[in-house]
């Protein structure tokens, strides 16, 4: 189904990226396609099949209406940002503009504080990081982290199908710290920031580091599953500085999440996981620590059918979690589980698979 979608004639003076819905209808700079994970790749698809989807209109004869930026460029993408309080003047004058027009008004907020409110009264609002027992109102919804197709980057558009194995092997490559000093002293002046602004405590941003290590240490010392981890103390791919370095760890991580049967996906400083999308996009079985998280589609989607979801109250429960499913699937179940994951992420949770049907939001 095509929607007809406004957007604000303002668009081209604002200096800053609109959302990646938009940008296929507009004349800008084109995205670098570089490599597969520069936007121009990830979003290419899309960006080719975009008026399948959405089309240009007038306010009066619009469906809905789209806020072009996101809210993150107010907020900042991490807690240590401030808020920028000239751009969020400047949105709220733009979303006032188009309040009046009596369509259904949707916006984004991406980043890891994307959970917290937002004055864009009674927009349809499409949060990153999110708690489900938070949504203010039924339009509010979880958007993926949208990441390569790993599959035709980096595996010649072949998926790798995995046998089940005697033991299963539980993978995990990236960030992962225990509690310290310096974390505890971080989490402190967070609380005290948090309180001051928003007049209320949250949860800080080392927790999902904490929660990786403290199911890591579980896992490690297990005797019903096999690890498989390559643990860093910091974002390594984000910082490096040579693209030689991004390949060598992009691969890296590839072949962690392929030689292993299940892929430990557990929330970073927002309440989100990008490695759930990536393990999906390569066709694996992710092991979703459930820690109030919201996921998209999830009133289409039985998310339980898809992967092992371990309450975050169960984690030291992981090793048994896991074998337990292990030993009840079969090895036809093992195989089909992987193909139906690669196309959840193709159908649903790519850019062209969630835009493709983003129509769903606005069926009454």
């Amino acid at each position: 189904m095509k929607l007809l979608v406004h957007v604000p004639d303002i668009i081209q003076n604002e200096g800053r990226p609109i959302v990646p819905l938009l940008r296929p209808f507009y004349d800008l700079p084109p995205l670098d396609k570089t490599f597969p994970w520069s936007q121009g790749s990830v979003f290419a698809n899309y960006i080719n099949n975009a008026e399948n989807y959405f089309e240009l209109a007038p306010a009066n004869q619009a469906d809905i209406v789209i806020f072009p930026f996101d809210w993150c460029w107010v907020r900042g993408f991490s807690w240590r940002e401030r808020d920028d309080q000239e751009a969020k003047r400047r949105f709220i004058e733009l979303y006032r503009s188009v309040e009046g027009s009596g369509k259904p008004i949707s916006a984004f907020f991406s980043g890891d504080r994307s959970c917290e409110k937002i004055p864009l009264d009674n927009a349809t609002l499409f949060r990153q990081s999110a708690y489900k027992s938070r949504a203010e109102s039924k339009s509010c919804f979880a958007f993926p982290a949208f990441v390569e197709d790993f599959v035709a980057s980096y595996l010649s558009n072949e998926p790798v199908l995995r046998e089940k194995s005697p033991v299963p092997v539980v993978s995990f490559c990236g960030l992962a710290n225990p509690p310290n000093i310096t974390s505890h002293i971080k989490s402190v002046v967070y609380q005290i920031d948090t309180l001051m602004r928003l007049g209320h405590t949250d949860v800080v941003p080392a927790k999902g580091e904490n929660l990786r290590s403290r199911i890591l240490r579980t896992v490690t010392d297990s005797s019903l599953v096999k690890s498989s981890f390559i643990v860093r103390d910091q974002n390594l791919f984000i910082g490096a500085d040579d693209t030689n370095s991004k390949v060598k760890l992009r691969e890296e991580f590839i072949g962690n999440v392929l030689e292993s049967d299940y892929v430990l996906c557990c929330r970073g400083s927002g309440n989100y996981s990008y490695r759930l999308y990536e393990t999906l996009s390569l066709g694996r079985i992710p092991i979703i620590i459930d820690t109030d998280i919201a996921l998209p589609f999830d009133d289409l989607i039985d998310w339980k059918q898809h992967a092992i979801w371990v309450s975050e109250r169960d984690i030291d429960l992981l090793p048994e979690i896991v074998a337990e499913f292990h030993e009840r699937i079969t090895p036809a179940q093992f195989k089909e589980l992987q193909e139906e994951n690669r196309r959840l992420w193709q159908t649903w949770l790519s850019p062209e698979g969630f835009f493709g049907n983003f129509f769903r939001f606005f069926q009454s």
